[in-house]
């Protein structure tokens, strides 16, 4: 499933701020500093907290200025793909798509499955927006607007 949404900021600012993100989360999971012309195939280890047991997985990000952000995150269950294409407007900011899906592997589908598939893609869709409203507002902070 994908969200579209038109950001007030420059194609520029949007890649300087999801590097910074990225690299904050490579040094937060890993302890090393990696520079931006590094990002492109980087690949690192990842943990996240799941009730009282850790998961432990593995991110590749794919870093394409002016157009592409992809993070693929592989865990036990499944892998998990965020991307975000990014158009410019012209002098009035640009166009992001965010787009999230998530291929389990066990490909076993229940009666209920389309209903987890509809939750899904409304919490992709509500994740979506906050966090672009988030980007964008970093964006506007750096800027000294906010």
């Amino acid at each position: 499933m994908d969200y579209t949404r038109h950001l007030d900021v420059s194609v520029e600012e949007f890649f300087e701020e999801m590097a910074r993100t990225i690299k904050r989360s490579v040094q937060h999971e890993t302890g090393k500093e990696v520079s931006t012309g590094k990002l492109d195939g980087y690949r690192y280890a990842r943990s996240e907290q799941e009730g009282k047991k850790v998961i432990h997985g593995k991110t590749r990000v794919t870093y394409k200025p002016p157009h592409t952000i992809e993070l693929k995150h592989t865990w036990p269950d499944g892998v998990k793909t965020v991307r975000y294409l990014v158009e410019d407007a012209g002098g009035d900011g640009i166009e992001v798509t965010f787009s999230e899906n998530f291929r389990a592997k066990d490909k076993t589908r229940g009666p209920l499955s389309g209903v987890a598939d509809r939750v899904y893609d409304w919490d992709m869709r509500r994740n979506a927006k906050k966090a672009l409203r988030s980007i964008e507002r970093n964006i506007k902070v750096a800027r000294g607007r906010i």
